[in-house]
């Protein structure tokens, strides 16, 4: 809960979040995308296949993803983070950038991929 006024520590905690949900995508972690999402979500993929938006089991969800993207080196990107924050809910509005790179065969021999890194900050 962040309160009526926007703390920065919730901006940080939202932003995190999003950050280690799209690092997810790109690291093939789906047991951290699965520990990050609520038993059921609403998916909104109207922009990319014209399909309405839905509520879909988070397990289903991590599942779909990972069948579709299991083969691909993907680099997803967040940016411009707009973050509206009410006493039990968040309005994150973001310009995603997604990158999808074919497997890799002889054909792209001379093609350079450059893979995802993590790193891990405690305090």
């Amino acid at each position: 809960r962040c309160g009526g006024r926007i703390a920065m520590t919730c901006h940080e905690g939202i932003r995190t979040v999003l950050n280690r949900f799209m690092n997810s995508f790109d690291l093939k972690d789906w047991t951290v995308m699965a520990s990050l999402l609520e038993p059921t979500i609403r998916v909104d993929y109207s922009d990319l296949r014209g399909e309405p938006a839905k509520e879909i089991l988070a397990d289903d969800y991590v599942s779909l993803r990972s069948d579709a993207l299991q083969h691909l080196l993907t680099q997803h990107l967040l940016t411009n983070m707009d973050i509206v924050a009410g006493d039990d809910s968040a309005l994150v509005r973001v310009v995603r950038v997604r990158g999808e790179y074919p497997p890799f065969s002889s054909r792209y021999s001379g093609t350079r991929v450059i893979q995802p890194s993590t790193r891990e900050h405690r305090q």
